[in-house]
């Protein structure tokens, strides 16, 4: 003979609905939980062909300088070279040319690129469907501080004081 209890008939007055609801409980969280680690932006699973040059820009500068990259997302790749010059390549997607914001500064200590996403916070979240990749290029000799909420920072062959961070990837 087959028991069966429906918890929408004691509403959840009976111990073994209340196990079963209890039971919910703990599994939710874990599963929203679950759920949103394996969440990553887009921007990660992207196909390079679908990336075009946004901007393309060189700084005259001398090592042992500072590079400042902030970015509210993307990959970034920084690579150190024989040139006294910083070079930056921004690839992205159709969405990242539309929705993006850049911005590029340079004087004789430091080359500064700031990227945001246009709109209110509520639209910032998820990044729909934008991809950027940032590649940078800077003397062997070099301080650099590059900030991202959401992609992989990639650094080498450079010598100097380093500060990443990454909120949403790899470094």
């Amino acid at each position: 003979m087959l028991n069966e209890t429906t918890c929408s008939d004691s509403i959840g007055k009976s111990p073994s609905c209340r196990g079963k609801i209890n039971n919910i409980l703990v599994i939710l969280p874990l599963l929203i939980i679950s759920t949103a680690a394996g969440c990553r932006y887009e921007n990660y699973n992207f196909d390079d062909r679908d990336l075009k040059t946004l901007h393309e820009k060189t700084f005259p500068i001398s090592s042992g300088k500072e590079l400042k990259l902030d970015v509210s997302m993307g990959d970034v790749m920084v690579t150190g070279w024989d040139k006294e010059e910083v070079y930056i390549k921004v690839l992205g997607n159709e969405k990242a040319k539309d929705k993006m914001e850049f911005e590029f500064n340079a004087n004789a200590n430091l080359v500064e690129v700031i990227a945001r996403k246009e709109g209110s916070v509520f639209n910032w979240f998820g990044g729909n469907g934008i991809s950027l990749r940032f590649e940078v290029k800077v003397p062997h000799r070099f301080n650099n501080k590059v900030y991202t909420s959401g992609g992989d920072i990639k650094i080498s062959d450079i010598t100097g004081t380093n500060t990443f961070k990454t909120s949403g990837g790899d470094v």
